[in-house]
């Protein structure tokens, strides 16, 4: 009788399917990215319809998102949900084309909260130096917020602690999706695939293109004739930073650290 050869799986192997993926390249896919960014989306939805309507019971709040709305709109197609939907469905079409498991690990989304934060401290440093020193002679200091509110909202200031905080969710979620996730592909797409420039060359002429279109989105200065230098600076240097952690840690990290700094710079006393 031959010797029984077994087929039974190697000391070491998984149970069921390929191993998971270390944390570093787990937290970059869009599964996990999307349970981070849903409880986000929800918050924001809730809050705006909550705390930024107007009189006649429009709601309107981050102009990121409002620009998305228009652009739909432009194709016949209307609908208040359109921008949220349009990035869930997104994510989940990435997510199977992949073809990788539907499971998420709590562990993993854990992580990425926690490392967005990470990336919201040097932001916070960088921001309060620039707007310091580019900004100061203008506003008397203290860094400001990454984040423009759509027509017929009131200035931030005056607005309470709910509606702040919901437009620090919103300009997260919705800016990072335009000026990083759409911009950065639509640039690197034309720079590298059309153009012929090497992947370095779309990435950096990406990040760039991003970073200056984020800086005059944000309407430096309102209510100063023509545009404000050194308020577009300090934007355009934040455009950077953004720029750069979404290419290095992907939408998720790089919400949540937008969400992150623009909560702690509306939210708390700046004394």
């Amino acid at each position: 009788m031959s010797p029984t050869v077994s087929h039974g799986r190697k000391p070491g192997a998984p149970r069921y399917g390929p191993p998971d993926a270390p944390y570093w390249s787990a937290a970059t896919k869009p599964l996990h990215v999307l349970a981070m960014l849903l409880p986000l989306i929800v918050f924001y939805e809730v809050g705006s319809f909550r705390w930024l309507r107007d009189d006649a019971g429009v709601r309107e709040g981050i102009k990121a998102r409002w620009v998305i709305g228009r652009m739909f709109e432009a194709f016949g197609v209307h609908g208040l949900w359109m921008p949220p939907v349009l990035l869930i469905i997104v994510l989940l079409v990435w997510h199977f084309l992949l073809h990788e498991r539907w499971r998420v690990r709590p562990g993993v989304v854990g992580g990425m909260v926690l490392e967005a934060l990470a990336w919201a401290v040097p932001l916070m440093v960088l921001g309060q130096l620039l707007y310091s020193v580019l900004l100061g002679a203008h506003t008397g200091g203290g860094a400001g917020a990454l984040a423009g509110t759509a027509p017929g909202i009131a200035p931030v200031a005056a607005l309470g602690l709910g509606a702040r905080a919901t437009i620090a969710v919103g300009a997260g979620l919705y800016e990072e999706m335009v000026f990083r996730m759409l911009a950065i592909a639509l640039v690197h797409g034309l720079v590298h695939d059309v153009i012929g420039f090497s992947d370095k060359i779309g990435r950096v002429a990406a990040v760039v293109a991003s970073a200056a279109a984020f800086a005059l989105y944000h309407e430096a200065a309102p209510g100063a004739q023509g545009l404000d230098a050194a308020a577009l600076a300090y934007y355009f240097a934040a455009g950077l930073y953004f720029g750069a952690v979404y290419l290095l840690r992907g939408l998720g990290i790089v919400v949540g650290a937008h969400a992150a700094y623009d909560l702690a710079v509306l939210l708390l006393p700046t004394g």
